[in-house]
């Protein structure tokens, strides 16, 4: 499934996350650079242990996705 599917709800899991930086070949440090935030951003993302990570920031790293050609 391609993440441009989400774009009416703005939220993209730490399973697609995961999934999209494995696709891509790139760490968590290059995703983070990539959207302009820290690697303990994505971390805590994909760990599950950030319960209030903005909808800016899913939105941002949706967006590197899309622009990276993970359609």
């Amino acid at each position: 499934m391609g993440l441009s599917v989400l774009r009416d709800t703005m939220t993209i899991s730490k399973e697609q996350v995961r999934s999209g930086r494995a696709l891509l070949d790139i760490s968590q440090d290059q995703l983070a650079e990539g959207i302009g935030m820290t690697r303990d951003v994505i971390y805590r993302y994909e760990k599950g242990t950030s319960t209030k990570t903005p909808p800016s920031t899913l939105q941002k790293i949706e967006r590197f996705f899309d622009y990276n050609s993970l359609q």
